[in-house]
């Protein structure tokens, strides 16, 4: 059996762009999925929480396209709102004593999707 790929062309529907604020809540996602793996001294609860954050974010994101323009401000809004909580929760982890690369970047990661969110959110 031949390797060679098929003789016609198959059209994609083209990813998230690089920079969007679905983009960085999927790495807000993977920065905190590594956090969550080496942090030993925070509650699962809190541990839990911040997963169910991260990934709530990333789903309104996914999903604001579909709604039509002049209601995409309320997506918006609860995905600000979410990233809130997040930061909140990343502040706890780190008062907490967790000292962590990825904790930074988790940090960061948040500040730019707040930052990015924020004149959508309140349009």
């Amino acid at each position: 059996m031949e390797d060679s790929p098929p003789e016609f062309i198959i059209f994609r529907k083209p990813g998230p762009l690089r920079g969007t604020p679905y983009d960085l809540a999927l790495d807000l996602v993977v920065h905190v999925h590594a956090l969550l793996d080496v942090t030993d001294q925070t509650r699962i609860n809190i541990k839990d929480q911040l997963d169910r954050t991260t990934t709530a974010i990333a789903m309104q994101l996914a999903h604001v396209l579909e709604e039509i323009p002049s209601q995409r401000w309320a997506i918006y809004r609860a995905a600000h709102k979410l990233a809130s909580t997040c930061a909140t929760l990343l502040d706890i982890i780190e008062r907490q004593g967790t000292k962590s690369e990825h904790l930074s970047r988790a940090r960061r990661t948040c500040e730019q999707l707040r930052a990015q969110v924020a004149p959508l959110a309140h349009r």
